[in-house]
């Protein structure tokens, strides 16, 4: 009969990652949409990004959780306030949840350090060039190396 069980909970275990992981990437995606309009497509890259970020760190991330979450419940069980299944339900959903967290922290911050305004350092006309105020054409290319250099060191 414990085998049955360990078996189902397997079973239901990779039953409810893609239904949690589609719920988790929907729900974010409206949360950034709030703010800001970006496409589906851009989104998408955003996302795996943010997980190539957080996946080499994820199983200490697991481990962290764990262990915030046990701390946090050592007090409330050692009073009697809480049950032995209510203290092993909240490390083991720290330590699946806690990634998520994190990568949906790693998107937000992404999210809200992007001006929502499209800038660059000169107009690109090259008028003010002319009067000696603004950089003209040497800013716009200053702007498109710099977008250069920044999409050349992200990760992948």
């Amino acid at each position: 009969w414990g085998m049955y069980v360990e078996w189902a909970s397997f079973v239901l275990f990779w039953a409810r990652m893609p239904l949690i992981m589609t719920g988790f990437f929907l729900l974010t995606f409206w949360d950034v949409r709030r703010d800001r309009k970006i496409t589906f497509r851009a989104f998408c890259w955003e996302v795996l990004a943010a997980i190539r970020l957080v996946l080499p760190v994820a199983p200490c991330l697991v481990v962290g959780f764990s262990f915030l979450f046990f701390v946090l419940t050592v007090i409330p069980r050692r009073i009697g306030l809480a049950s032995v299944y209510l203290v092993d339900t909240l490390i083991y959903y720290g330590e699946f949840y806690g990634p998520f967290s994190v990568v949906y922290f790693v998107l937000k911050r992404q999210f809200i350090r992007k001006p929502i305004l499209p800038t660059t350092a000169g107009s690109g006309t090259g008028k003010e060039s002319k009067r000696g105020g603004g950089e003209g054409d040497r800013g716009v290319l200053r702007q498109k190396r710099l977008q250069a250099l920044r999409r050349s060191t992200r990760l992948g």
